[in-house]
């Protein structure tokens, strides 16, 4: 069920506070309309000025409209944030902050994250729903007790940010009644295969407790999910300790229990913990690519921004799907029309819908060209490594969207004298596979450099000019080859 954080989060800190009389001061307020503009995507710092001082936000993959209209409780002015990339990272809060949002869309149902640093990591701490064309003000109430470091990301779809607002808040008893607060450091499903186990970690803090706080698991399937602590004492009435849950399970299935934090004299606290067992051939890496039949029985369950390789055979476009996870309508046979997604398959000639799953190829560029029957007929049963997130596609059929990356299995180069890499062209891109994070060059026989980059280990996809001419010097780490692709 989709709902607004404001509630949630109102009520939550209400709770935690018990009846104390709070008082709110303003400690950052910025309505966008006195920023620099930034008419294309990019990253930039914005100078502001928070608690009598100079601080900066940053910005990621976004661009500013410091007089763009506004609409319902939003003021004009926005930052506009990519699809899938944008985020704006906030300077760092005070402990007990009220973050207000002012938050519009051009079109409905639309998500993003809010999430606060740990360490190098981002946890998420919230999926604000509910985003539309009305501008809305999105609340979130800190109950973290340390000062934090906060970004919204991720957008689903673009979304514009108006109004950034941070309160701080005291108390008039100073917090002296008995609270607690527990914080889940991933909010993803727990996800296993049978045999195998994963783990979570859940931060219970409490102040002015007076008896130790006790901890337990209850619901079906409580013993599939093992606490590495059932009991925390009070030091001086307050604790701070990160509890393990792991989830073991036996058998294909989704458990869902309840993790509950108790102690005398405060509310209990109850984080609702979903654990989804399945038994994966691959694990989406670069070196075990999930299969088809494996984004099948993920059935979804991935369906964030990560991106993951998946290997499969082509076997035809597909056009249609239903609610019920299944492929609908695949043309499997020439001539074909339609250059928008095709279908994979775990074996070459498979024609049973049930086992296929659809690709969305990117609106242009060299994946689309390569990939798509229509052009490249001759790609039908072969097979090939997609790089894109795991989502619905053809209504609730189980898909790969936003591809970055591809590489036909067939005709990667084998590795050859000393040099230990896997080259092959798609398209306007070079398909590097290394074993090793290092840099590279190409240049051409006159000895220009046409291509620069950074390899990662696993497959790199390096945009290339389909104008220059073979056979090309490449330059991997301190080994050189020619190459003619």
């Amino acid at each position: 069920m989709k709902r607004n954080i404001s509630f949630t989060f109102l009520i939550l800190f209400l709770s935690i506070c018990q009846l104390s009389v709070l008082s709110q001061t303003v400690y950052l307020q910025e309505n966008i309309q006195n920023w620099t503009n930034r008419t294309k995507y990019g990253n930039y710092t914005q100078i502001i000025n928070i608690a009598s001082a100079e601080d900066s936000i940053l910005l990621t993959n976004c661009l500013v409209s410091n007089a763009a209209a506004a609409s319902g409780a939003c003021s004009a002015g926005r930052i506009q944030l990519m699809e899938a990339e944008g985020s704006v990272q906030l300077p760092e809060l005070p402990p007990f902050s009220i973050i207000e949002l002012g938050i519009v869309a051009g079109g409905a149902d639309r998500t993003v994250k809010l999430q606060k640093l740990n360490g190098t990591l981002w946890d998420d701490v919230e999926v604000i729903e509910d985003i539309s064309k009305e501008g809305k003000i999105f609340t979130y109430v800190s109950t973290y007790n340390l000062p934090a470091v906060y970004r919204i990301a991720f957008p689903s779809k673009v979304i514009y940010i108006h109004d950034i607002i941070v309160k701080t808040q005291t108390s008039s008893d100073d917090l002296t009644n008995p609270y607690m607060t527990v914080t889940r450091n991933k909010s993803s499903i727990l996800k296993a295969n049978i045999g195998e186990s994963c783990s979570d970690t859940i931060r219970v803090y409490g102040e002015n407790l007076t008896a130790d706080v006790n901890l337990q698991i209850t619901g079906n399937g409580k013993d599939k999910f093992t606490l590495n602590k059932t009991k925390l004492i009070p030091e001086l009435g307050v604790v701070d300790s990160e509890v393990i849950i792991t989830f073991s399970p036996t058998e294909t299935l989704t458990d869902t229990v309840k993790f509950i934090v108790s102690s005398d004299g405060v509310n209990s606290k109850e984080i609702e913990l979903v654990g989804m067992a399945s038994s994966l051939t691959g694990d989406g890496s670069t070196d075990n690519p999930f299969t088809v039949i494996d984004i099948k029985t993920i059935n979804n369950s991935f369906a964030t921004t990560t991106k993951y390789w998946v290997c499969g055979h082509v076997v035809g476009i597909p056009s249609a799907g239903n609610a019920s996870g299944n492929l609908t309508s695949v043309r499997t046979e020439p001539p074909f029309s339609g250059k928008t997604a095709i279908a994979l398959a775990d074996i070459p000639n498979e024609t049973d819908l049930m086992k296929m799953i659809g690709v969305q190829l990117p609106t242009s560029g060299g994946i689309r060209e390569v990939l798509n029957l229509e052009d490249n007929p001759a790609n039908l049963s072969k097979k090939v490594y997609v790089y894109g997130t795991l989502e619905p596609y053809f209504s609730q059929a189980p898909g790969v969207k936003n591809i970055s990356s591809c590489a036909f299995v067939s005709t990667s180069l084998a590795k050859n004298h000393n040099f230990n890499y896997k080259i092959n062209r798609v398209g306007d891109m070079l398909v590097i596979d290394s074993e090793k994070e290092t840099k590279m060059a190409v240049y051409d026989l006159m000895g220009n450099l046409v291509v620069n980059a950074e390899l990662h280990v696993g497959i790199n996809s390096i945009s290339f000019k389909k104008e220059i001419q073979y056979p090309l010097i490449i330059r991997i780490g301190d080994e050189y080859s020619k190459i003619f692709l």
